[in-house]
């Protein structure tokens, strides 16, 4: 477990990275938990409590982020802007206290997967925007996205 309250508390700018089974915990001040710029890499088995944006993915083809449990984001709970080909599935988001959106995807090429968003005091918004930054339209929502209360 790692307890931070500098943002980020981790950083990816290199490429084929894995991050499996940690766990972070971040305070409202603590803006990302992850923040990724490097290509192909995957974040599995993890949990965030916290934080304003947990995992925050830019301009980063090929990211999976996957088997993850987020609470308590006062933002978006994955953010994942300007890239291409990534999975983002199989993840529950919960308890968010704040923001506009629980996932943001504005990637290409890329979809989001079985996941379960549910008891936020949010909007609740899954907001997919399928044009990245190279121009592709071609993100997809597939498998089941549930969205409970």
């Amino acid at each position: 477990c790692i307890s931070t309250i500098t943002s980020p508390a981790i950083t990816v700018s290199a490429s084929n990275v894995v991050i499996d089974g940690i766990r972070l915990i971040g305070n409202t001040a603590t803006q990302y938990g992850i923040k990724v710029t490097g290509a192909n890499v995957t974040i599995r088995n993890c949990e965030f409590e916290g934080f304003q944006t947990p995992i925050y993915v830019r301009d980063a083809d090929g990211v999976v982020i996957k088997n993850c449990r987020i609470t308590g984001q006062t933002d978006t709970g994955i953010e994942y802007y300007g890239s291409d080909d990534g999975i983002v599935g199989e993840n529950v988001i919960a308890n968010a206290t704040g923001g506009s959106t629980i996932y943001e995807i504005k990637i290409g090429n890329s979809s989001l997967r079985n996941s379960v968003v549910g008891n936020t005091t949010t909007n609740g918004q899954i907001y997919i925007d399928n044009t990245s930054s190279a121009g592709n339209a071609n993100a997809a929502n597939t498998g089941t996205v549930t969205v409970a209360t």
